[in-house]
């Protein structure tokens, strides 16, 4: 910051970025991303595009979706959702750490049961949470891949 403090021209404006003595403006911005793209070889790079890459590496690197919100400036998380995707990797990583969290936990048949099911077969907890949590994430799969279209 202080480096570029010492190289910028002096403005009498309070704003962290100036050219040319005024604020640096979305045009100009987009003007030079867009230079810098084409230079570079690349295509379709914008403002816009650059900002829903970093909602979805920030999300895929595990800040929580509610941060990436805020960082964001969003009301609703699905509008956070519209602009970040959670890769698969992401999706079975985090289904991975739950399963083995619920396999630490009391075991499912200690469990008061909401409804009546018929005792399931000695050691085949895992299994039914496994069963149980992959309806699960392809009904979430579903949702979020229907939001996205």
């Amino acid at each position: 910051m202080g480096a570029y403090l010492a190289l910028r021209e002096p403005a009498p404006l309070p704003y962290l970025l100036v050219y040319e003595g005024r604020p640096l403006g979305a045009d100009l911005i987009r003007n030079h991303l867009r230079r810098y793209a084409e230079q570079a070889g690349l295509q379709g790079v914008t403002p816009h595009r650059l900002r829903h890459t970093c909602a979805t590496r920030l999300l895929n690197a595990g800040m929580p979706v509610t941060s990436v919100q805020a960082l964001l400036g969003h009301d609703s998380v699905r509008t956070t959702m519209g602009y970040a995707q959670l890769y698969d990797d992401t999706v079975h990583k985090d289904y991975q750490l739950a399963i083995a969290r619920l396999q630490t936990q009391s075991p499912i048949e200690e469990i008061e049961p909401i409804v009546s099911l018929p005792a399931p077969l000695p050691g085949s907890t895992a299994a039914i949470v496994m069963v149980i949590g992959m309806v699960g994430v392809n009904v979430l799969s579903f949702g979020m891949a229907a939001n996205c279209m």
